[in-house]
C-alpha cells in the first residue's frame, strides 16, 4: 500500500505539469476572484489591504509570508483593478488555450510570486504594495515566448512590454514587481514550451527548471528576511 501511495503522488504531480484541457476558465475565475476581493476590501474600509498587502517589515518580523501571494489579489482603486483585469482577460485567454489550465495557473502564480519576491527584496522595508501587475507582466513576457515559438510576429507585444516598463517608473508604481514577474513568467513559459517549434521539453526538464526558479526565489526571500530581521535592510 505504501509503494502504491508514492506512485499515485508521482502521477499526480506529473499530470499537473502536463498541458491540460483547452479553454479560458482559469482566466475567467481569476478575473472574478480579483473583482470580488476588490469590492470586499472596499466595503471593509481597506481592512484586507491592511492585513494582506506586501510589506517587507511585516513579512520578515511578523512571519506573515503569505502576503507575498495575497498581495497579488488586492488593488488600489478601480483604475488599477480595471487595467490589470483587462490585460489579464486579453493576454491570458490565448496563453491558457495554448498551455492548458494547469500550466497556465502555475505560470500565473509563479509570475505573481516572482513579482512579490522582487518587490520584497528591493523595495523599502515599509513599502506597502498590492496588485496583479507582477503576474500580468509575467503573462506578457509569456505571450512573447509562445508567440515566437508559434512563428507569430510579436513586435506589438514587445512594444507594449517596453511601454509598460517605461510607465512602471512613474511615482507610486512598484516597478520591482513588474521586473520580477516579467522575468519569472517569461522563464517559466520558456521552460514549459521550449524555444523552438517541434521541440517540446520533457516533463522531467519542465519540473527541474520550475524547481530551480522556485529555489532562486526562496533564496532571495530568505536573504532579504535575514537582512530585515537584523536591521541592516534599507
Amino acid at each position: 500500500m505504501q509503494a502504491r501511495s508514492k506512485e499515485v503522488d508521482r502521477m499526480s504531480f506529473g499530470t499537473w505539469m502536463r498541458p491540460a484541457n483547452r479553454g479560458s476558465s482559469v482566466v475567467t475565475a481569476l478575473v472574478a476572484l480579483n473583482v470580488a476581493i476588490y469590492f470586499l476590501d472596499a466595503t471593509s474600509g481597506g481592512q484586507l489591504t491592511e492585513r494582506y498587502a506586501m510589506q517587507p517589515e511585516t513579512i520578515a518580523n511578523g512571519g506573515e509570508w503569505w502576503r507575498l501571494i495575497t498581495a497579488a489579489f488586492l488593488h488600489a482603486g478601480l483604475l488599477h483593478l480595471g487595467s490589470n483585469m483587462l490585460a489579464l482577460w486579453t493576454i491570458g485567454k490565448p496563453i491558457e488555450q495554448m498551455l492548458g489550465r494547469n500550466r497556465f495557473l502555475g505560470l500565473y502564480f509563479l509570475a505573481a510570486f516572482g513579482g512579490s519576491v522582487a518587490s520584497y527584496s528591493f523595495s523599502s522595508v515599509m513599502t506597502q504594495s498590492v496588485g496583479a501587475s507582477g503576474a500580468i507582466f509575467g503573462l506578457l513576457t509569456a505571450f512573447i515566448v509562445v508567440g515566437r515559438r508559434a512563428g507569430f510576429d510579436v513586435t506589438n507585444a514587445i512594444f507594449l512590454l517596453v511601454l509598460n516598463i517605461a510607465i512602471g517608473f512613474s511615482p507610486g508604481i512598484d516597478w520591482h514587481a513588474h521586473f520580477g514577474g516579467g522575468v519569472i513568467g517569461g522563464a517559466a513559459c520558456y521552460l514549459m514550451v521550449g524555444g523552438r517549434r517541434g521541440q517540446r521539453p520533457s516533463e522531467a526538464q519542465v519540473t527541474f527548471g520550475i524547481t530551480v526558479l522556485v529555489v532562486i526565489m526562496l533564496v532571495m526571500f530568505f536573504i532579504r528576511t535575514r537582512a530585515v530581521m537584523a536591521g541592516t535592510a534599507f
